[in-house]
Formats: structure tokens, C-alpha cells, sequence
């Protein structure tokens, strides 16, 4: 996964080590390339990364198929700040989604659609897509029906408003 974040990029997977340096699971990178150290993940993530999407310039959401970040369970999705610390603005409710998160898409000021393969987000039924809002509580108005059937990958939203869902599923709603 991949993002501009800031000045900077965010990189997300399944790696250890960037340039040397520890960054399990999530780098900031300069656009040279060159390591941006101030962001310090610590003991980092103990999952891939799979999804990352920033919110405004001071806030760097992280999905994937993680439970735990630098010691702090985490359910699968947090917001980091710009030097790699939890954002306490954020609130997954510590348990967020039950499954993998594949993609976090923006979607109008400071909302969020979330797809992957969960079935749950803070306890509530969303079968494998949610939107929330920049704080990280569902938000209303977005009926999915009975969800997709299978793994949500990737969101187009068009200019109108409507959304494109990818994956591997045969039916949402």
C-alpha cells in the first residue's frame, strides 16, 4: 500500500526492515526515497499492512490485517499522527473490524469507506464494507444492505457520488 501523507510517503506491507532501519510493516519515506526518521513506528505492527489513506495533513490511517501496534492492541485499523504515535482523535473503539482491512477510500470531508473482510466494525454488523467518519465511528446513510458476499478490495468513487466496489464477491446488498 501506498499514500502521500504530509510532504512525505507512506509505504505499508508485510516488511521489516526499510533501508536498513526497523519499520515493521510502515515507512515514511522522503521523496528522494531516503527515510523519514521522526516517524518512528517503534515495534510496529503485528500483521500486514494492507490499506493506508491520510486525513488531512496530521493524520495517517493504517489498515490491514493487524491486531497490535508498538504494544497497543488495535483492531486491524488506527490513525497515527506525524511522528507515528497513535491519534486519540481516532476511535476504532480498540476493537474495530473482526477481519482484514483491504482499502480505506476517502469519501466527502473527513469520511471514509472501509472494505476487506470483515464481517463486524466496533461490534455492529458491516459485511465487509463501512463508512465512518473522521473520528473512526460509523456513520449512517450508507446502505450496503446485507453487505457484500465476499472480499471488498478496492472503492472508485465516481463524481456523482456513486461507488464502484472490487473484489472477490458475487453479490453485495
Amino acid at each position: 500500500a501506498i499514500t502521500h501523507f504530509n510532504t512525505n510517503y507512506a509505504i505499508g506491507g508485510a516488511f521489516s526492515l526499510y533501508d536498513g532501519t526497523n519499520r515493521t510493516g510502515l515507512a515514511l519515506i522522503e521523496t528522494n526515497g531516503a527515510l523519514n526518521a521522526a516517524f518512528n513506528t517503534g515495534t510496529g505492527f503485528n500483521g500486514d499492512v494492507r490499506a493506508l489513506a491520510a486525513r488531512g495533513t496530521t493524520t495517517l490511517l493504517v489498515g490491514g490485517s493487524f491486531t497490535n501496534y508498538n504494544g497497543t492492541p488495535v483492531g486491524r485499523l488506527v490513525a497515527l499522527n506525524t511522528l507515528g504515535g497513535i491519534d486519540p482523535t481516532f476511535n476504532a473503539g480498540r476493537v474495530g473490524a473482526n477481519g482484514a482491512v483491504y482499502v480505506i477510500t476517502p469519501i466527502g470531508f473527513n469520511e471514509f469507506l472501509l472494505g476487506g473482510d470483515f464481517t463486524t466494525y466496533n461490534g455492529v454488523t458491516a459485511n465487509r464494507i463501512v463508512r465512518v467518519a473522521a473520528d473512526g465511528s460509523i456513520l449512517p446513510g450508507f446502505a450496503t444492505g446485507a453487505g457484500a458476499d465476499g472480499i471488498v478490495r478496492d472503492f472508485v468513487v465516481q463524481s456523482d457520488g456513486k461507488v464502484i466496489v472490487v473484489g472477490d464477491f458475487q453479490t453485495i446488498g
